[in-house]
């Protein structure tokens, strides 16, 4: 039987994005800002909805919310053999290895509880927290991997209202509650589509080798 891969647990904002520019120690999530204007505490502000929930593994007190949040927490680890991860991920570094003794965010007892697959251009040892062993590996087949993919793209690979009703079609048979919400209260693409009408995301794909029909 083949070996089977999914992506799952990638957490977005509203408007599409996963971290900001200019990351470094002090903002492990770039530059991204909070609602009301202020500095961004990522990832705490990002994963504020799973910290609320029920299931969260790190709860302290009895409480939480449930509903559909609760549900993704709750299978957030559930049939997962490795986690995938870029380098920047495990920390701000960049180039050559400088400081080894930095073994990313998670303190002593990462929460993967699998292996861990780091994907850099620069070789470091395996080494082990806990029951999370972290090894470092070259992300060269996987550009190529990704520059096959843009050359085959053919419509720019935004969020829409229709691919989240697709997902939601697809989750309700395992969650009858996912049926009952309206896609357009939980999405928000305004700012994607500004970057789109301001040429931006073509000028990155294009950066890329991509174009669009």
């Amino acid at each position: 039987m083949p070996q089977l891969l999914r992506v799952q647990n990638f957490m977005l904002s509203t408007d599409g994005f996963g971290a900001g520019e200019g990351q470094s120690l002090e903002a492990p999530f770039g530059h991204a800002e909070a609602r009301g204007g202020r500095t961004a505490s990522l990832p705490a502000d990002l994963a504020s909805w799973a910290f609320a929930t029920a299931s969260w593994a790190g709860r302290t007190e009895p409480g939480g919310s449930r509903g559909l949040d609760d549900y993704f927490t709750r299978d957030f680890a559930r049939n997962i053999g490795a986690e995938i991860m870029g380098r920047n991920k495990f920390g701000p570094q960049r180039g050559p290895w400088e400081n080894l003794d930095w073994k990313g965010w998670w303190g002593d007892t990462p929460p993967f509880h699998t292996p861990v697959f780091v994907l850099t251009h620069h070789h470091r040892p395996s080494f082990t927290l806990a029951d999370t062993t972290f090894h470092f590996v070259d992300a060269t087949a996987a550009e190529e991997g990704y520059s096959d993919m843009l050359r085959g793209v053919d419509r720019k690979p935004l969020a829409s209202l229709e691919g989240m009703r697709n997902l939601q079609r697809l989750l309700k048979p395992r969650n009858p509650k996912i049926g009952e919400l309206k896609v357009e209260d939980v999405v928000d693409n305004r700012i994607m589509r500004k970057l789109d009408e301001s040429g931006f995301i073509d000028r990155a794909f294009a950066a890329q080798g991509a174009s669009f029909r």
